[in-house]
């Protein structure tokens, strides 16, 4: 949950990964998180990138995803959008 001074809380799903090694994931959402804020992005979009710079990060051995980079980040958010939105229930309801 991430929430700007005076903004109400949002709350931030996590992205579901394979995990292979959780060193690292933290520091590569700190990371992530203030490159976004540095770039002008919102605290809600920054804990986003930083969310899926961490889970990118577990699915790798070691204390760092060997490619992590803006656009792995970018593909993967766009991924569990795409995905968020196939798997979101359909609205029944008659006219």
């Amino acid at each position: 949950i991430v929430g700007a001074q005076g903004a109400a809380p949002r709350r931030i799903d996590s992205i579901r990964v394979a995990a292979v090694d959780t060193v690292g994931a933290g520091d590569a959402f700190v990371g992530a998180f203030a490159a976004a804020l540095a770039s002008g992005a919102g605290v809600a979009a920054a804990a986003q990138r930083g969310s899926a710079a961490g889970a990118l990060t577990v699915t790798q051995p070691g204390a760092r995803h060997p490619a992590l980079s803006p656009e792995l980040i970018d593909d993967l958010l766009a991924t569990a959008d795409a995905s968020r939105a196939s798997s979101a229930p359909s609205d029944t309801r008659s006219p």
